[in-house]
């Protein structure tokens, strides 16, 4: 793996693209804060980077959701290093075959989707391939739903807007536990 240097302008760009998005949180990265954030990312990028040196190949990744702006900007996150192998999906039911025909290290679904939910997607995918941690980012849920992804085997769940310094320190605490997060005995 080649290890790169994140662009700085773009690390903290992800939800602020969105030009519907007006949350205060998503926009006060300033100072200080913007600084100790865009440390700490490059800190977990180098650890992703020596994890994928390791094995000796980039961590393939579907992300999922039915927003074509959300998958983008989790794509060009991904895209800042050389550690993952991003594939994509718009839906639950496309998730699922993905899943069912590739092998993925982790796998990013949006909890609310038209057609197949990501709840329904993630009980399928799990009951296909239990190994593959799922990781739910929603902007809107209940208290409810992310019970049930738990029981189902998400093995975290991310609140939109999504930092990158946060996407990326999630993603790799679940691919250092590998099949850790997975173990859970389904009900």
């Amino acid at each position: 793996m080649q290890k790169t240097t994140p662009n700085v302008d773009i690390l903290n760009r992800g939800f602020q693209s969105n030009p519907c998005n007006t949350s205060e949180n998503s926009t006060k990265v300033i100072g200080t804060k913007q600084a100790v954030e865009k440390m700490n990312t490059k800190k977990v990028i180098d650890t992703l980077t020596a994890m994928a040196d390791q094995r000796g190949r980039a961590f393939k990744i579907l992300i999922v959701d039915d927003e074509v702006w959300v998958r983008e900007v989790f794509k060009d996150f991904c895209e800042l290093t050389d550690v993952f192998d991003i594939d994509l999906a718009s839906c639950g039911a496309e998730a699922i075959e993905k899943a069912a025909t590739k092998k993925y290290d982790l796998i990013t679904l949006d909890l609310i989707m038209p057609d197949v939910s990501g709840l329904e997607a993630l009980d399928e995918i799990k009951r296909r391939t239990p190994q593959v941690p799922v990781m739910l980012i929603s902007g809107n849920s209940t208290e409810r739903l992310i019970h049930q992804a738990g029981v189902l085997g998400a093995c975290k769940v991310l609140y939109k807007p999504v930092t990158i310094e946060k996407f990326f320190t999630e993603v790799a605490s679940t691919l250092s536990r590998g099949d850790d997060t997975t173990r859970r005995t389904r009900p």
